[in-house]
């Protein structure tokens, strides 16, 4: 993928982990570890519109799943 659509593909990614998580939460339970962990990672970019999704992808997860204890923590 070209450098110039990496912004982009991310926040599309990040806004579909989003709607998955907030339609398909019950669908969702064994791949919970891996949906926080994707959001998680993007917090950590430095293009604010990537870091924001990753923030509103986070918020969604933590509305769907009750927060595990390590992540409160951080």
């Amino acid at each position: 993928v070209s450098a110039e659509y990496d912004e982009p593909l991310r926040i599309e990614l990040l806004q579909l982990a989003t709607l998955l998580l907030k339609y398909l939460q019950g669908d969702l339970v064994h791949y919970r570890k891996e949906m926080i962990k994707f959001g998680w990672n993007h917090l950590k970019r430095e293009d604010s519109a990537s870091k924001q999704w990753a923030f509103v992808n986070v918020c969604h997860f933590l509305d769907a799943y009750q927060a595990p204890e390590k992540i409160i923590l951080q």
